[in-house]
């Protein structure tokens, strides 16, 4: 029915930002949003196998920064997911920010997240 199902939801997304506020909505709303989440993406996977610190010894370049983790809200700490990469927690110690985890971790005590996985 939907050749682009995907991309479905995007459109009329964009339709409506546009007709409520404008170019300056759809500009902010849609296509400022997805650049800066590529970009977050980009900085992990590369400035993180250059820069930071490794905690596990693991077969490959990863290491963990604080200000990508900042950025990305815990996806810098990028040895720590190489190491466990089935954990939904990156940040394992007390000073690791890690925002993605506390929001899973909400979502479990309200119920409605269930059978995570954490590093031992």
């Amino acid at each position: 029915m939907f050749r682009n199902a995907p991309f479905f939801h995007a459109k009329i997304g964009s339709l409506l930002l546009l007709a409520i506020g404008g170019l300056q909505f759809l500009l902010w709303g849609i296509f400022l949003r997805t650049v800066v989440g590529l970009h977050a993406t980009w900085l992990v996977n590369s400035a993180t196998h250059i820069w930071g610190s490794r905690r596990f010894a693991t077969r490959d370049d990863s290491t963990n920064n604080f200000l990508i983790a900042l950025l990305t809200f815990g996806e810098g700490w990028h040895n720590n997911h190489h190491a466990h990469p089935t954990s939904a927690r990156h940040g394992l110690r007390w000073y690791e920010i890690d925002m993605n985890w506390y929001g899973i971790w909400a979502l479990k005590a309200l119920g409605l997240a269930k059978q995570i996985k954490l590093a031992q």
